[in-house]
Parts: structure tokens; C-alpha cells; sequence
């Protein structure tokens, strides 16, 4: 039996010529290695984001707040008791058919702030840890949220403008669009069960 090994290697794009450009061709280029990378690979990677690494290693910090409560500290916030499943994913509670064993990890979710629940359950308010002052953990987690929505929503752009379709077709769309962010903890291998 043969095995075939392929070295796969994704690019790495530049995104800040398409967010601060110094020309108009600086924003083309970066369209075109987006759609050339979506058409080839189907993924890409990127940098020149400007997402600060600070605010990454604040954003591992404040998790590090939460996760490190007790537990039952972290299940008051149980995303299963909540309508949006948003909240706190305890360590095995995740277990999918097939599944030999559920996933050890343990997450927080987040989405867009929304007043009231909306069926079927995609609009609604987050739940926030009230143990924590908020600097410690909300105002970090929720200002990296916007930031990385806002720069999902140019990558989105960027897509469009690839396909060859203006921005606009956004608006219309993507007026209310479902932005999650699932933020993930893994014990270390050591702590976990083989399998």
C-alpha cells in the first residue's frame, strides 16, 4: 500500500493593504490574492489584520479569569440553559454521534447583543460572569468581539469584491448576520483520557 503525502502549505495574506491602502492597486492586489486563495485552496491565513497581539494575549488572560473559576461558578452561566446557547460549555458536554467519548474541552460563547430572544433562538442577549468585575472579563471579551467583527465583515467584503459583485450586495444580504465567537479551552494531554 502506497501513501500519498502532499505538503500543503496555505498563504499567508496581507490584509492591511486592503484596510489602509497607499494606492488603489494596494486594495486590488490584496482582492485578488483572497479570491486566488479561495479558488485554489478554499482557505487562507492572514496578518496586517490589525489585531494587536496585546489585545490577543488580554483576550487568553480574561479567558484565563473565567475558566479558572470553580465550577460551579462556570455552570450558573450554563449555555444549555440558555435559548441562544450562549454561555458556558462544560467539558464533556459536547458529544457527537460517533463520538467515542465526549470532547474534553470546555468554551464560552458569545454573539451580537441583542435585547430579547428572538426564535429561532439566533438573536438574543449574551450571559456575563457577575462574580468578575467586568474589566476582568466582559468589556475585554466584548471589545474583542467587535473588533473581530468587524474585521470578519472585511474579509466578507473582500470575498464579495472577488466574486466580482460590489459591496453593496452586503447590505442586502447581510443585514443581521449571525457572528459567533466560540472561545475554547483545551486541558492539557496529560489531564485527558487516551482516545
Amino acid at each position: 500500500m502506497t501513501v500519498e503525502t502532499h505538503d500543503t502549505v496555505l498563504p499567508i495574506i496581507d490584509l492591511s493593504g486592503y484596510i489602509n491602502p497607499k494606492s488603489p492597486e494596494d486594495k486590488e492586489c490584496v482582492i485578488a490574492e483572497v479570491r486566488d486563495a479561495r479558488a485554489r485552496y478554499g482557505f487562507f491565513q492572514v496578518k496586517g489584520h490589525g489585531l494587536s497581539l496585546s489585545s490577543q494575549e488580554g483576550l487568553i488572560q480574561r479567558l484565563s479569569n473565567f475558566f479558572s473559576q470553580p465550577r460551579d461558578e462556570k455552570m450558573k452561566l450554563s449555555f444549555l440553559k440558555n435559548p441562544c446557547r450562549r454561555g458556558y460549555e462544560a467539558s464533556g458536554d459536547s458529544l457527537r454521534e460517533g463520538d467515542a467519548q465526549p470532547d474534553s474541552k470546555e468554551a464560552f460563547y458569545i454573539g451580537r447583543e441583542d435585547p430579547a430572544v428572538e426564535p429561532p433562538g439566533f438573536y438574543g442577549p449574551n450571559q456575563w460572569p457577575s462574580n468578575l468585575p467586568k474589566e476582568a472579563f466582559h468589556a475585554p471579551v466584548w471589545s474583542y468581539y467587535q473588533d473581530t467583527t468587524a474585521l470578519g465583515l472585511t474579509i466578507w467584503e473582500i470575498l464579495v469584491l472577488g466574486l466580482g459583485h460590489p459591496a453593496s450586495v452586503l447590505d442586502v444580504f447581510a443585514k443581521r448576520p449571525i457572528m459567533p465567537m466560540k472561545m475554547i479551552r483545551y486541558p492539557p494531554a496529560s489531564a485527558t483520557k487516551p482516545g
